[in-house]
């Protein structure tokens, strides 16, 4: 392998022109959203820099197959910040420091690193992948305007993440109601009007016997408590629907 050959390659995948690369290289990684754009720049730069120099002709087979999952561990993070099942930045780290050891000082990790984005069994792959996840994506702008919408201003979807689990209980105690129907998770007192009633009853009371008729006159449908022979029971003034999906019913 030539230097040449190696910094041309990743040149194309990385869809950079061969001549002033670092100005497109910079707008790239500045434009996504979720990229630390000192360790991407240092990253990709070594990458196309100093990495095809190392790479001369007679490298160590070992050298140059972790310069390639250095490769597509970079174009992983290049591509976007959530397309794949760890930060391919930290695998991309990793990689670059154990570059820039001599073979016998590297880490027994870079092997296995190398051996899960480029082969399998001894074989090599001819799509590269971590995991089920392809390295190189067929629409990865569509992912990238994704984070993007979510990065301008859509945190606060994640931030009140406790507030609005709060509001989904609130809803979920006042269950809906047909005429002749009302719904709840475990049970309800027959005596209590529905919007009275306690979580705990709401919630993990079990049935132990056939329910009175409600206060309302309306007949309860409910889980929770598990129908062993799989098929939903009705009670006459209650319906219990939890038919043991869980454990096979």
């Amino acid at each position: 392998m030539t230097d040449d050959t190696f910094k041309s390659r990743w040149l194309a995948r990385l869809e950079l022109p061969a001549l002033n690369w670092k100005p497109t290289a910079a707008a790239h990684l500045a434009a996504l959203p979720f990229c630390d754009r000192k360790s991407g720049k240092v990253l990709i730069e070594f990458l196309l820099g100093k990495l095809p120099q190392i790479l001369v002709k007679g490298t160590q087979p070992a050298t140059a197959s972790l310069a390639e999952a250095f490769g597509w561990a970079c174009l992983a993070f290049w591509q976007c910040g959530s397309g794949f099942p760890s930060f391919p930045e930290n695998y991309a780290q990793f990689l670059h420091n154990q570059l820039k050891l001599p073979v016998g000082k590297r880490a027994p990790e870079a092997d296995v690193i190398t051996r899960i984005l480029l082969g399998e069994m001894g074989k090599k792959k001819t799509d590269p992948a971590c995991g089920f996840n392809r390295l190189q994506m067929e629409h990865a702008q569509v992912v990238r305007d994704s984070e993007g919408l979510i990065h301008e201003g859509r945190y606060e979807d994640y931030l009140k993440a406790g507030e609005k689990y709060e509001e989904y209980e609130i809803r979920l105690r006042f269950s809906d109601e047909s005429e002749a129907h009302f719904f709840v998770h475990a049970n309800a007192d027959p005596h209590t009007p529905l919007e009275s009633q306690v979580d705990h009853t709401l919630f993990w009371e079990h049935l132990s016997f056939a329910p009175a008729a409600h206060v309302s006159g309306k007949t309860m449908v409910c889980g929770h408590t598990t129908q062993k022979d799989g098929r939903p029971r009705h009670f006459g003034n209650a319906m219990c629907v939890d038919t043991n999906v869980h454990d096979g019913g």
